[in-house]
């Protein structure tokens, strides 16, 4: 359990300064990408905003980063299975480092490099 985890859902007004970097990052990709890249740059945010949700982060908080309508953001959340080097490039942290933050935090890390999207909070909050 994260320190933020330990916090009542109530409680949670703001996300964390990383979260909220990688949150809009997911966001400004998606907005700037263009052709095949845009559906990939859509699908991360969807994963991003699941991700935070799960975490107990409030969707009206999430909203007001986003600029958009809380039944938005209820909308468009979807789990699934996050690329470390996606994840890394958005929140501006080594893939290696990242990788480390896994076997620390006991997050499955599948063959193929990437996590859940409910561990995201953790693995980028470095606690396990």
């Amino acid at each position: 359990m994260t320190l933020d985890e330990s916090l009542p859902i109530a409680r949670r007004r703001a996300l964390p300064g990383v979260l909220t970097a990688v949150l809009r990052a997911a966001h400004d990709d998606e907005k700037a990408a263009l052709g095949p890249q845009r559906r990939g740059a859509y699908l991360l945010t969807r994963q991003v905003i699941a991700a935070l949700l799960h975490a107990g982060y409030p969707a009206r908080v999430i909203a007001r980063e986003l600029g958009l309508r809380t039944e938005s953001v209820r909308t468009r959340a979807q789990a699934g299975r996050m690329n470390l080097t996606d994840i890394a490039l958005l929140a501006g942290v080594e893939a290696a480092e990242l990788r480390a933050r896994c076997e620390r935090a006991s997050i499955d890390l599948g063959p193929d490099g990437a996590v859940s999207s409910d561990d995201l909070p953790a693995l980028l909050l470095g606690e396990p």
